[in-house]
């Protein structure tokens, strides 16, 4: 998936902040768009942030109804739990990744 894919993907389904290209008096620059119940990218409700590391307050259930929509984009990363596994995988152990998203270092095997 491409790069532009990637950030797209992330900004529709609640991950990444948007910067506003205008503003109402008293919002913030940045929001996240709310995508639960929407039927099109214009329903999606804005969650206005302070700025664009502030984690969106709804990820959570954001996260829990992309995984019911969308169970294909996600995995559980598993080790084989011998001493060849390295430290940072084995960190990852039991962790949930979206491939779209992929950890630092990229999906195990490159091919998700």
């Amino acid at each position: 998936m491409s790069k532009l894919r990637d950030d797209l993907y992330q900004r529709l389904h609640g991950f990444k902040p948007v910067k506003r290209s205008y503003k109402k008096q008293g919002q913030s620059d940045w929001y996240y768009l709310d995508p639960r119940g929407a039927s099109t990218i214009a329903s999606m409700k804005q969650i206005d942030v302070a700025d664009e590391n502030a984690l969106n307050p709804r990820l959570s259930g954001i996260l829990a109804d992309d995984m019911d929509k969308n169970p294909e984009d996600y995995y559980i990363w598993h080790t084989k739990g011998d001493d060849k596994v390295r430290s940072t995988h084995a960190a990852r152990d039991g962790l949930i990744f979206n491939k779209h998203i992929p950890p630092e270092g990229g999906n195990p095997g490159g091919r998700l």
